[in-house]
């Protein structure tokens, strides 16, 4: 070994000592003058007396250097403790509102406990911390836990931007008189008492009752807060109408979730993606499709031209006054929604009003349950769908006040089935992936017009999806389109 070790070194023997060597942690590797000597703890023997350098590594912890002085016939003991290596995290706690309470605010670090966040708008630094991936969850009474991993490097910063989100809050809801209708983002709730919880923000409650006079407000829910409203109704005079009623529904400016989410959906389509938040000013749509009984008034004006009959088409047909009127293209459609004032809705208008702002599956929520224990016998009863009497009463068409179990989120009737309907934009296969977050207008230029919502002809549930889309030649008359009108 002596002459193997002299060799190694490069040098002529002069006399040998030893060199034990302990580390903490344990497990280090020993380079003697760049050699590799081994892991610690170690006796190393037959080392060659004189100055030698001594490297100690180890994954994790900062590398110590150290020169020793090896002396003939004796042994040095070399004790060292190696610094870990660590890195910093500058950690900032908000919710959508930047108005959460930080000082509230728990932090931890994979389990261990590190103290509370600073007053609002400080940011908390954690100092220390070992190299590696590691877990950070903050707590904080009025929202729900968050988590976030993240990679601390050596002598490195980095950065956790964690936005909470607020627990439900409480909403309890009085009227004199009693037994109001409640409706909460245009769908009916419950009646007055009413008492539920309601997702943090702001949000708008009508409270009705017949014979008296609506009432519209905008309350704020605040975090796993309770907010109380106590409301006097009054009463209506002999014929008079209440204020705001007609055939349109407003629905308030603010975003929308437009688009297939696929955590959720598993129907969802390429067109349909991606799943994104959309901006829309306020606006008007109707709340029902436009019937047969409605478009025989603009064709009595001389302003629109008749319908297709015959068939599955409703014009002209006993008792169809109040079913949707088919049969109709979009040249037509566009021109009876003109005549009144109005237009046809874009895609992202009638997106919005069918799903509501959480970005629901159907109209009515996310499950399409043929079996459900509706008031009625089945949930295809919530819209018009193919199969006759046995599925939901009719052969083809419907009455477009009939299904209330199929109610929109605003309080549209057959968002989901009855007909197709006619929108405004010409349909883009890839429009999604690039229109803009606020207002889109759809493509500037197309060869074929979009439709949204299912029809009686196509039962399938993917085709009654609220994000679904299709398209028609804009000179299509078909038995199962129609539209609506918005403005």
């Amino acid at each position: 070994m002596l002459a193997k070790v002299a060799d190694k070194l490069r040098i002529q023997p002069q006399g040998f000592g030893a060199l034990e060597i302990n580390t903490q942690p344990e497990k280090c590797r020993i380079f003697i003058d760049s050699e590799d000597c081994g892991i610690s703890p170690r006796i190393i023997e037959s080392i060659p007396a004189g100055s030698r350098a001594v490297v100690l590594a180890r994954d994790g912890y900062v590398t110590a250097s150290v020169e020793v002085n090896i002396e003939k016939g004796k042994k040095l003991v070399l004790n060292r403790t190696l610094d870990p290596q660590t890195g910093s995290i500058l950690l900032n706690v908000g919710d959508n509102s930047l108005s959460i309470e930080q000082e509230k605010t728990s932090v931890y670090l994979d389990g261990t406990y590190i103290g509370v966040m600073p007053r609002a708008g400080k940011i908390l630094k954690i100092e220390n911390i070992l190299i590696g991936r590691h877990k950070l969850r903050v707590e904080h009474p009025d929202y729900e836990p968050e988590e976030e991993s993240i990679e601390v490097r050596h002598h490195a910063t980095e950065e956790a931007n964690l936005k909470l989100q607020g627990k439900p809050g409480k909403i309890l809801i009085a009227s004199t008189p009693l037994r109001a209708r409640v409706y909460l983002a245009g769908a009916q709730r419950g009646e007055t008492p009413y008492a539920g919880n309601l997702p943090p923000g702001r949000h708008r409650i009508k409270v009705d009752l017949p014979g008296y006079q609506p009432k519209d407000l905008e309350i704020e829910i605040r975090p796993n807060r309770p907010q109380s409203v106590s409301l006097e109704l009054e009463a209506l005079a002999p014929g008079q109408k209440a204020a705001g009623a007609g055939r349109m529904v407003l629905i308030p400016a603010g975003d929308f979730m437009m688009g297939c989410n696929e955590v959720y959906d598993h129907q969802c389509e390429n067109d349909e993606k991606p799943y994104r938040r959309v901006y829309l000013d306020a606006y008007f749509i109707d709340k029902f499709l436009v019937t047969v009984g409605e478009y025989e008034e603009c064709v009595a004006a001389g302003n629109c031209s008749m319908p297709d009959r015959g068939g599955y088409c409703n014009w002209e047909k006993d008792g169809r006054d109040d079913h949707p009127v088919n049969c109709v293209d979009w040249r037509q459609a566009d021109n009876y929604c003109q005549w009144k004032g109005e237009r046809l809705p874009t895609e992202a208008e009638w997106e919005k009003a069918a799903r509501g702002t959480e970005g629901l599956i159907y109209p009515w929520g996310n499950d399409f349950d043929c079996q459900s224990q509706d008031q009625e016998e089945s949930r295809l009863k919530s819209l018009s769908v193919l199969g006759g009497k046995d599925r939901d009463r009719f052969e083809d068409t419907t009455p477009v006040s009939c299904f209330i179990s199929g109610l929109s989120p605003y309080g549209l009737f057959d968002m989901a089935g009855n007909v197709w309907e006619w929108i405004r934009d010409w349909y883009g296969e890839k429009y999604y992936q690039d229109s803009p977050s606020r207002n889109p207008q759809g493509p500037p230029l197309g060869t074929l017009r979009g439709i949204r919502g299912g029809s009686w002809y196509n039962s399938i549930p993917a085709n009654f999806r609220s994000s679904n889309r299709n398209s028609q030649d804009l000179l299509s008359r078909r038995a199962y389109i129609g539209f609506r009108c918005a403005k």
